[in-house]
């Protein structure tokens, strides 16, 4: 297994999230890989999705040829906002992030992963201006690697 599988899987799941298919936002038209700089002629809304440290968690039991990893990513959200009340924008898209990781119906992004650990939400922040908000996830996923 490759963790760009993962990836792909997980960018996949976010580039689901559009009205039309009864989200809040339209995030997942824009879904970019990794960090990179935003600007206000950027189209919005838009996620990001960043690959953090991988590192093995514990042996699986089968003679030694296989190991779990556990991975850390960081996916941001992106939207114009009123100065007025940045979270009417925020929210949303926090919601359509959280919803689009969480299928009940595929819990394991098409049996990549052993585990979806944990979904932590960090504060959702305007930029400086605040004409934009911004928010993030922490997702920790689990896979099986063998050698």
């Amino acid at each position: 297994m490759k963790l760009q599988d993962i990836h792909d899987a997980i960018t996949a799941r976010l580039e689901d999230i559009q009205t039309l298919d009864g989200y809040n936002t339209n995030a997942g038209i824009y879904v970019m890989q990794g960090q990179q700089a935003v600007t206000e002629h950027d189209p919005m809304p838009r996620l990001a999705v960043v690959p953090g440290q991988s590192t093995r968690a514990a042996d699986t039991g089968k003679g030694g040829r296989a190991y779990t990893m556990e991975t850390r990513w960081t996916i941001t959200g992106m939207a114009e906002c009123t100065q007025a009340d940045p979270y009417a924008a925020g929210y949303p898209l926090l919601e359509d992030m959280m919803s689009a990781l969480q299928r009940w119906d595929d819990p394991t992004l098409g049996g990549l992963l052993v585990n979806l650990m944990a979904i932590q939400t960090t504060e959702i922040q305007t930029d400086e201006s605040q004409n934009f908000v911004f928010a993030r996830l922490e997702l920790t996923t689990q896979h099986i690697e063998t050698y």
